[in-house]
């Protein structure tokens, strides 16, 4: 198998893969698709490495990856190697068109990927099963990598106190006044995954909201008229007036009520008016406005 290319919509990248890893070939997957190219290099049937970039910067990359890991111990190197692999094999299965080039051998430039560490297919293909559900649960949260969101307007009520580990502040701080997952991922230098993960995280507890829902939602639980006579928001002249206010029996024939200052107050039925005519005629007191006869 020297040579072999063709177009996704005739194989899937999970049947390229299998089949490379099937024959043990060793070589450079080349794939390309109008939203995203990538590259897997393969040994004896195994993958050593992926990456969506292209020439020394995805050397670059690799060596980005590394830096926090001692490269004489492969074992430390592995979980940050299967994270990368995952996130390019995810994005590459999302296209629905494209193509594929796969030539045998060892290509310049590809043994300087090995830092000794391998993965299955069978592997790999089953952190992309995860990783797409993983993504599923988070889109139920964030609509989408683009999604604007803010700091919560407020704590939840169930939450009066919230301890935050230093990347859980470090992602509030990013977002600041508003950023998306591709923002905070971008600035922070992390997958776009690993941020998600966390900022599904602090919405979740409250902490974030997507937006549209920054602000808080006023309740929905009574009639927005009922606000306007809340006696604690009432001044203490109107305040009076409602006491003085009584209501007669329910015998008494319903009549149209008529408040004057210069006389006693004017009883009325709780018939004889709607409620928005109620609150009308109260603010209108609080104001000194009153019906004429």
């Amino acid at each position: 198998m020297s040579h072999l290319s063709g177009k996704l919509k005739t194989f899937s990248l999970r049947q390229i893969l299998v089949l490379l890893a099937d024959a043990d070939t060793t070589g450079e997957l080349q794939v390309a698709s109008p939203t995203l190219s990538g590259r897997i290099f393969f040994e004896s049937g195994v993958v050593a490495y992926g990456t969506t970039r292209a020439g020394e910067d995805s050397l670059s990359e690799l060596d980005r990856l590394l830096e926090s890991y001692d490269e004489d111990s492969p074992a430390r190197a592995r979980p940050v190697i299967k994270e990368q692999l995952t996130e390019v094999l995810h994005g590459l299965m999302q296209a629905k068109s494209g193509t594929f080039d796969f030539d045998e051998g060892t290509p310049g430039g590809t043994r300087s990927f090995d830092v000794g560490v391998t993965f299955t297919v069978t592997d790999l293909l089953a952190e992309v099963d995860n990783r797409i559900e993983e993504w599923r649960k988070i889109r139920e949260v964030i609509p989408s990598t683009s999604t604007p969101l803010g700091l919560a307007s407020d704590l939840p009520a169930a939450r009066p106190e919230v301890t935050l580990d230093a990347r859980a502040w470090t992602m509030l701080s990013t977002v600041g006044g508003g950023a998306s997952i591709v923002d905070v991922a971008t600035k922070l230098e992390v997958s776009e995954f690993k941020a998600a993960e966390k900022l599904t995280e602090l919405v979740n507890q409250g902490l974030l909201a997507v937006a549209g829902e920054v602000e808080t939602a006023p309740s929905t639980d009574s009639d927005p008229a009922d606000s306007a006579i809340e006696p604690a928001e009432q001044p203490l002249e109107l305040k009076k007036e409602l006491r003085s206010i009584q209501r007669p029996g329910l015998d008494e024939k319903p009549s149209t009520p008529r408040v004057d200052p210069k006389v006693g107050p004017v009883a009325f039925s709780h018939e004889d008016l709607s409620r928005e005519e109620r609150n009308e005629l109260i603010r209108n007191i609080g104001k000194g406005i009153y019906p004429s006869d």
